[in-house]
């Protein structure tokens, strides 16, 4: 996965900074905006439904299309 890939996050509920809502998780497809340089393989995520960028794991993540 590289930046400006479209994904679709398939991991467990996550917890959320909203208020009313713990187990709330991204819905719909996202763009990886970033990668980290630290080797994890982590990728930040924008996800337009939120109007948010959230950093995930890879394996919490299914690519739908590659740019």
């Amino acid at each position: 996965m590289k930046c400006g890939d479209l994904v679709e996050y398939v991991g467990d509920a996550i917890l959320w900074m909203v208020a009313g809502d713990p187990t709330r998780q991204p819905t719909g497809y996202g763009i990886i905006v970033e990668t980290a340089s630290d080797g994890t393989g982590d990728v930040c995520v924008f996800w337009s439904c939120e109007d948010m960028c959230f950093w995930h794991t890879k394996e919490d993540l299914r690519l739908i299309n590659e740019m």
